[in-house]
């Protein structure tokens, strides 16, 4: 059985705003080292060890290059965070042409599928993600809510009205701002916005007035 220490979150050069493009798998030795025990390497498998002690096992598929080229098994797997601290692994999965990711409980190893890489909150109770794939006109924000190891998704917007382009922080636990493009004649300026919980209407999006 691992023990895991707390360590700092470690997120590699994988933009939180860019899923789905066709671009190479991320380098995962320095996920790899943060993890310590809790993670290796053996091939084309990629094992992570749960302090449950069980171990929760991706295998590459790798029929990626011609003459073997084969759409159904071309996927490989990525370590591309290691955060000990909220007891969490994320791990990339590249296809052709299309990228999500696992978030995987490194208590006991559950597991669940994310367009994007999480952001969690100070108190680590919630966690945001965003996402815009361009090349599948995909995109959107999502807030998921954790506790005892298991995430459940709390609230999602993926509105045709902008495009997410990048978190900024945190605000407390009920508040993060963003960055967003609006579709329209300011599509190309970026704008601050918020997202904002209350007990009324509960997630909502406030964006900044063009001419401000």
């Amino acid at each position: 059985m691992i023990s895991f220490r707390l360590v700092g979150v470690l997120l590699l050069a994988v933009s939180m705003a860019s899923v789905g493009a066709s671009a190479e798998p991320s380098d995962e030795s320095a996920a790899l080292r943060a993890a310590q025990a809790a993670a290796n390497r053996q091939g084309d498998r990629l094992i992570l060890h749960t302090q449950a002690g069980k171990d929760v096992v991706f295998l590459d598929e790798t029929r990626c290059e011609p003459p073997d080229f084969d759409l159904d098994h071309c996927i490989l797997h990525r370590l591309v965070v290691a955060d000990l601290e909220h007891r969490a692994f994320v791990v990339e999965n590249d296809y052709y042409e299309a990228r999500n990711f696992d978030w995987v409980s490194a208590t006991n190893g559950n597991r669940i599928k994310l367009p994007g890489i999480p952001a969690y909150a100070p108190d680590g109770k919630r966690f945001l993600v965003i996402y815009n794939d361009e090349m599948h006109g995909e995109q959107g924000i999502q807030i998921w809510h954790v506790e005892r190891d298991e995430a459940t998704l709390e609230w999602s917007d993926n509105s045709s009205d902008y495009a997410p382009a990048e978190f900024r922080s945190w605000q407390g636990n009920s508040e993060v701002d963003l960055t967003v493009f609006v579709f329209g004649p300011e599509a190309n300026r970026p704008r601050p916005a918020r997202l904002t919980f209350d007990t009324k209407r509960g997630w909502h999006l406030t964006v900044e007035d063009a001419d401000r």
